[in-house]
């Protein structure tokens, strides 16, 4: 937190950067990557937020998640 404080005029106190810190850590897992690195991703993942992208328009429908991420990247794959 230290390292941010300052850069910016407005950025938040420390403690309000910690503290937020720590809320979004949460939002870094999901039941699929959970016990793992936050940020890791999961082909199910993907999966799902094609699926919720294309019903909406905003993508093609039955994409691949490889279109999007390469997994290769994770630690402990091939």
């Amino acid at each position: 937190m230290k390292s941010m404080v300052g850069k910016d005029p407005q950025t938040p106190p420390e403690s309000v950067l910690l503290q937020q810190w720590q809320e979004t850590i949460p939002l870094l897992t999901t039941a699929a990557t959970e016990g793992q690195a936050p940020g890791v991703n999961a082909d199910e993942d993907w999966t799902n937020t094609i699926t919720t992208l294309s019903e909406a328009g905003l993508t093609e429908v039955g994409a691949e998640p490889t279109k999007y991420w390469d997994s290769s990247f994770t630690a402990g794959k091939e």
